[in-house]
C-alpha cells in the first residue's frame, strides 16, 4: 500500500474491526491524512481541528 498517495487528502482509516461473536463496531477515524510511520502509526487532522496520533492503521480509503 502506497500511503504517500493519501498525504493531504481526506481519508477514512480503520483502527479496529469487530470480532466474531461480539457486538462492537469498527473503530474508524476520518480527516486529513498528515503523516505515517513504518510501524503503523499515523497522524490525522479530524474535523475538530485537532491532530490525532493513532495506531494501528489497518485500512485506509480516500473519501470526498
Amino acid at each position: 500500500m502506497n500511503l504517500e498517495h493519501f498525504l493531504g487528502k481526506r481519508v477514512r482509516v480503520t483502527l479496529d474491526k469487530p470480532q466474531p461473536g461480539r457486538r462492537d463496531k469498527a473503530v474508524i477515524s476520518e480527516g486529513t491524512f498528515l503523516g505515517y510511520s513504518d510501524g503503523g502509526t499515523f497522524e490525522i487532522e479530524e474535523d475538530d481541528g485537532f491532530v490525532h496520533h493513532c495506531w494501528p492503521l489497518l485500512e485506509i480509503e480516500e473519501i470526498t
